[in-house]
């Protein structure tokens, strides 16, 4: 809708039909706006911060799998070495079967604690009731109180203000 300008000012709209008319179509254009908005924004962070977060994941991927061909290459030669120190009069057949020998019961033993059930601590043994304190175990109805007003406090507080300022008095010294 296009307002009219006489003098440079702008005319006021022909009714108040064309008025709502105008302020709905402003109001469309501005949603359709955010969602145009809210899409580049998303169409940003695919480009830039999912690849960073996928860039990183193939990197830490890429490390974690060549650490364990290291690491478990490294375990077959120090005991290949091991076993050829300590068996090195025996055939090469003989400390093949050692070497596997070895490697299946470590590998054995590890599984075997890796699939035991964890212990649980002493505190996790006991009954919840018996950790917690006394005030816990009331309801919390019995814990609740109702408010003293203030001057019922004053007045309590008086008589013990006065027993702590002659408390000194009645010490021997």
């Amino acid at each position: 809708m296009q307002q009219s300008k006489r003098n440079g000012h702008l005319q006021p709209p022909d009714s108040v039909w064309h008025a709502l008319v105008h302020v709905f179509e402003t109001g469309e254009r501005m949603v359709i706006d955010r969602i145009e908005l809210a899409k580049l924004e998303i169409m940003s962070f695919a480009r830039v911060e999912l690849m960073a977060s996928l860039r990183q994941l193939v990197r830490t991927l890429v490390l974690a799998v060549a650490g364990g061909i290291l690491l478990v290459a490294g375990w077959f030669i120090l005991t290949w070495g091991l076993v050829n120190l300590t068996a090195g009069a025996l055939s090469m057949a003989w400390r093949l079967l050692i070497e596997a020998g070895l490697n299946l019961i470590f590998g054995g033993v590890l599984m075997w604690v890796a699939s035991r059930p964890k212990s649980q601590p002493e505190s996790a043994l006991q009954p919840e009731s018996a950790l917690q304190p006394e005030s816990a175990l009331q309801p919390e109805s019995a814990l609740q109180r109702e408010p003293v007003p203030q001057p019922e406090l004053q007045a309590q507080a008086q008589p013990q203000l006065e027993l702590q300022a002659q408390l000194p008095e009645k010490l021997p010294a």
